[in-house]
């Protein structure tokens, strides 16, 4: 507190004198001396008297000890009992400490005599070791609870750490963010507030104020037992307008930003004579790719969802141009995105090309241009490394037909004429090499099924299949582990050309390394054949 001048620190004092016989004299709880002291500093620090009556009348707005505790003084004046009466004398030693008085304080915190806490304490205690029920650790660990909490303070401390560390780090968040606004933080050429509301910095600068604040009086509760409810409730006031204006700047982002808009283009490339071309997932450019991290803000994806027969001599190309957006933020999507072109490379490589404008500023504008669907003459041989096939959209030769059951990699097509599908060109070279992979696939997905080992725990499972190896008359290769061990195993699959489906037909372990873990198999001593 500040110091006062002598003779207003004397009214001070005598106050506290009368306050505290008062107190004494009506066996009122002293605690209440503290809880008014930090009243009459308040109001000192606040209204800096410089005269004796500028304290007396701080020290009237507090009140006499007799208005202060006039409804204390009248509930105990209605109940008659005499003085130095038994029962008297019970209710005296609940103002008194016992062992460590944890009963006596929540007596003082709920206004109950904490004799009844204590006979209630002793009568659990008793009922529970008379009916052998084994709860009674559980009072006395309740009762250790109640000394840290009402006695210690120390529960105090760590909520109030608690709510310091969730402060600081909101706070520095805040602090940054309101930073990159005041600088003026961009992207490449993108200005993520560029078209913000007028009330985000309003709420920013009152949110990090009530932070800020909020720090304060939780540092002090923590550290030092003293709660400032005046600075409390200035920091939770200010809270609540920083929100308020949140709302706002939400809404308005919400206004701005909730529209999807879609772009649908199409492009047309002359073939020139050529007889086959090929689209590689890596052969694009972009002249600027705003990045925050790694956050690409311009995505530009070059798988197309489809292949569909051209209705003549060229290659058509159709994408689309996808963003949020009211009709403002898309007529900027449109200027940033100047245009995209597909060409022909020397080596038959389609190219694609995303030119966008590097030198106006734009608000934050997430857009994704996608390949939508590319349309290739009939003919026209065409590759691709990233096309995984299934037998719904795919032609293929009545002799490669067993494929149709199943995914696969194909990566030459041809569309030929009558017809709308694209046909996978497959040599016997090729079939055999894409048939192994199936198989490989078949074996991988599940092979719990075909392993000679049962699992002691339905939960555990392989390490992935490797070292998939052909070795003739459908036998095959393989290797798996269980992390200790790697068990080398063969494998024979067919070609069933009668249901077109491919088989599994035997698997058996070859040898194996490392040891044994018995407790997850039903059935390690097949493993003492293999050995002998």
């Amino acid at each position: 507190m500040k110091s006062l001048d002598s003779k207003l620190q004397k009214i001070v004092d005598a106050y506290f004198k009368d306050l505290k016989s008062f107190i004494k004299n009506n066996r009122l709880d002293s605690d209440y001396i503290k809880d008014i002291e930090e009243r009459v500093f308040d109001k000192i620090e606040a209204k800096n008297p410089q005269t004796p009556s500028d304290i007396k009348n701080i020290l009237e707005e507090i009140g006499s000890p007799e208005e202060i505790f006039k409804e204390e003084i009248e509930n105990s004046e209605n109940i008659k009992i005499p003085k130095n009466s038994f029962l008297q004398k019970i209710m005296n030693t609940g103002n008194k400490v016992i062992f460590l008085g944890v009963l006596k304080e929540l007596g003082d915190k709920t206004g109950i005599n904490a004799n009844v806490y204590r006979v209630l304490f002793l009568v659990l205690t008793f009922l529970w070791i008379l009916t052998g029920a084994n709860i009674t650790a559980l009072l006395f660990v309740a009762y250790f609870l109640g000394f840290l909490i009402l006695r210690t303070g120390i529960f105090r401390f760590f909520f109030s750490i608690g709510i310091l560390l969730i402060l600081l780090v909101i706070l520095f968040i805040s602090i940054m963010i309101f930073g990159a606004y005041l600088w003026d933080f961009s992207v490449g050429n993108m200005y993520p507030f560029m078209d913000f509301s007028p009330f985000f910095p309003a709420w920013m600068a009152i949110g990090i104020f009530s932070l800020i604040v909020l720090i304060i009086v939780f540092f002090r509760y923590g550290f030092f037992a003293k709660f400032s409810l005046r600075m409390f409730t200035t920091g939770l006031v200010c809270a609540i307008i920083a929100i308020t204006f949140w709302g706002a700047v939400g809404f308005d982002l919400f206004g701005k930003y909730n529209q999807q808009n879609e772009i649908k283009k199409e492009l047309s490339i002359d073939l020139e004579g050529r007889k086959e071309i090929s689209f590689n997932e890596y052969t694009y450019s972009i002249t600027q790719t705003p990045r925050f991290f790694d956050a690409k803000f311009i995505n530009f994806h070059v798988l197309p969802q489809d292949f569909s027969k051209s209705p003549d001599d060229k290659i058509h190309i159709k994408y689309s141009i996808e963003f949020y957006g009211n009709h403002e933020i898309a007529e900027k999507a449109k200027q940033f995105i100047k245009w995209v072109k597909f060409t022909i490379l020397p080596n038959n490589e389609v190219e694609f090309r995303l030119e966008t404008d590097t030198k106006e500023k734009y608000p934050l504008i997430p857009i994704d241009v996608d390949i939508k669907e590319i349309l290739i003459p009939e003919n026209i041989k065409f590759s691709t490394d990233f096309s995984r096939q299934g037998n719904e959209n795919i032609e293929i030769d009545e002799k490669y037909k067993i494929l149709k059951k199943y995914d696969f990699f194909c990566k030459d097509f041809i569309f030929e004429e009558k017809s709308e599908k694209p046909k996978c060109l497959l040599d016997d070279d090729k079939f055999q090499t894409t048939i192994d992979w199936v198989k490989f696939d078949i074996l991988r997905e599940n092979p719990r099924q075909y392993i000679p080992l049962k699992f002691a725990k339905s939960s555990y499972s392989w390490d992935a299949v490797w070292k998939f190896t052909p070795k003739g008359n459908d036998v095959y290769s393989f290797e798996v582990s269980d992390g200790p061990t790697k068990f080398f195993l063969e494998a024979k699959i067919i070609e069933n050309t009668e249901i077109q489906r491919i088989e599994v037909k035997e698997v058996k372990i070859v040898d194996y390394e490392g040891e044994i873990t018995k407790r997850w198999y039903k059935n390690p001593e097949i493993l003492n054949e293999i050995k002998k």
